[in-house]
C-alpha cells in the first residue's frame, strides 16, 4: 500500500502552528463552556452534542477549503479544522465516557452512546459537506443570475 503524507513547506509550519494554537484554545474553550452550560447525570449528552457539532463544522470546512471561496486552504484548514475543530471536539473523552457507562454495567446506554458518537459523527461530517456543497451552488447561482441580470440593464 502506497502512503502519501501531506507535507508543509518549512517557511508556513511556524505560520501553521501558530493557526491550529489559536484555532485550539478558541474551540477547547468553546468546549468548557458547553460542557459547563450541559452538564448532566448519566448520559454524556454535553460531550456527544460537542462531538457531533464538531463533525458537522468539520464536514463545511473540509468542504469550504476545497472551494473557490477560500483564497489560502492550508491556513483555513489549520486555523478551523484541526485548530478549532480538533480543540472542540473530544474523542478520548468520549472513549473515557463509553468505559464509564460499561464499568457501571450501563450497558445499553453504552452501546447508545458508542453508537450515536460513531454513526451519529460520520452523518454529522456527511450533512455538513451537504450543506455547505448546497450553500455554495445556491450563492453561485444567485451571482451568476445578478451578473447576468447586470450585464441586461440598459442605461
Amino acid at each position: 500500500m502506497i502512503s502519501r503524507l501531506r507535507t508543509v513547506p518549512r517557511k508556513n509550519s511556524s505560520t501553521l502552528l501558530a493557526l491550529v494554537a489559536v484555532g485550539g484554545a478558541v474551540g477547547a474553550g468553546g468546549r468548557v463552556y458547553l460542557e459547563m452550560a450541559m452538564a448532566s447525570k448519566g448520559f454524556p449528552t454535553a460531550t456527544l452534542a460537542i462531538n457531533l457539532t464538531g463533525a458537522f463544522v468539520l464536514g463545511v470546512v473540509v468542504t469550504m477549503a476545497q472551494s473557490s471561496i477560500v483564497q489560502n486552504a492550508a491556513k483555513f484548514r489549520a486555523l478551523f479544522g484541526t485548530g478549532m475543530c480538533g480543540g472542540f471536539t473530544t474523542f478520548s473523552t468520549a472513549t473515557l465516557e463509553t468505559f464509564n457507562l460499561f464499568h457501571h454495567s450501563q450497558f445499553g446506554l453504552g452501546i447508545e452512546y458508542l453508537i450515536l458518537t460513531v454513526i451519529g459523527g460520520v452523518l454529522a461530517v456527511y450533512f455538513g459537506i451537504v450543506l455547505s456543497r448546497f450553500v455554495s451552488l445556491v450563492n453561485r447561482r444567485f451571482r451568476d443570475e445578478r451578473h447576468y441580470s447586470d450585464g441586461q440593464r440598459e442605461d
